[in-house]
């Protein structure tokens, strides 16, 4: 999705600064590498197709991961659903993988909703009410 994200902005379609407004996402150490050879490849690759610099200044190794954070912890996503029990394990493993996601996309509105140390919803369990029970 940022690689998407880039090429909006490249075209005028996007604004570099479009998600900032975003709560990102606490990224592990370790992902660092890997975000970086990600982005060195896109990098590598938009210059070589012969785009002007200029369009590409915003392009940086900050700006890169910022986005991905920002994508990673508010981009909602459409899965298929398992269709035997069975399958349960397989799509679970599936599903972590983001080998069963059909499309995904940044929704700013919902993404507001809960993310800050003051929550915005509540939720009440109730322990003593059995839900779809029929006659």
């Amino acid at each position: 999705m940022v690689k998407r994200f880039a090429c909006m902005v490249i075209s005028g379609a996007a604004s570099a600064n479009g998600l900032d407004i975003l709560q990102p996402a606490s990224l592990p150490p370790e992902a660092f590498s890997e975000m970086e050879e990600e982005f060195d490849l896109l990098k590598s690759t938009l210059l070589n197709s012969q785009l002007d610099e200029k369009r590409l200044a915003f392009l940086t190794k900050q700006w890169y991961i910022g986005v991905l954070a920002r994508i990673r912890i508010n981009a909602f996503r459409i899965e298929l659903v398992a269709g035997l029990h069975e399958d349960l394990f397989v799509a679970a493993m599936a599903s972590l993988a983001n080998e069963d996601a059909v499309g995904n996309a940044v929704y700013m509105l919902p993404s507001f909703h809960n993310h800050d140390c003051d929550p915005n919803t509540h939720i009440l369990w109730i322990d003593s009410v059995i839900a779809g029970e029929g006659p």
